[in-house]
């Protein structure tokens, strides 16, 4: 449905607004990113209502589990673990490592990220890790949770 990716496109770009527009630039633009809660809510309902659609057209197919996964496997695992591996490796060589040291002795193992369970240990912490850039995974991680629970409960 193109209208519904023009929505999520359009809410995306709020996102990017709200993380690098600086104020000085434009206060009407930056002020607009500051809605970008509402941009991801409605993303995360439009994939929903897009992911529910496809799996209602194909659960009476026989592969229904294999194809829906594989398909969300290859679309999303490579780059997330591309990412994932990439911003823990740089705070391991960044200035001796220090980022990586702060990440294990004040949040903890930066395992739960690779199985997407990070926003689980970030709620139980009370805060997220102090490595910045691994704030943002959260969003993939909950739309792999739903990812795994959508097709049982569509089926």
């Amino acid at each position: 449905m193109p209208e519904l990716d023009g929505l999520r496109a359009a809410g995306m770009t709020v996102v990017l607004l709200n993380h690098f527009w600086p104020k000085s630039l434009s206060p009407f633009l930056w002020q607009l990113g500051r809605t970008a809660w509402i941009a991801m809510d409605s993303f995360f309902v439009l994939s929903g209502f897009l992911i529910a659609g496809i799996l209602l057209d194909a659960r009476r197919s026989p592969d229904y589990f294999r194809t829906f996964f594989v398909r969300r496997a290859l679309r999303i695992l490579p780059l997330y673990y591309v990412v994932l591996i990439g911003l823990l490796g740089a705070s391991a060589l960044w200035r001796g490592g220090a980022p990586y040291r702060d990440l294990v002795e004040n949040w903890g193992s930066p395992a739960p990220f690779f199985v997407y369970l990070g926003n689980f240990s970030a709620a139980f912490a009370g805060a997220w890790p102090r490595i910045a850039a691994l704030g943002p995974l959260w969003s993939l991680q909950i739309e792999e949770q739903f990812y795994l629970l959508l097709p049982f409960a569509i089926l």
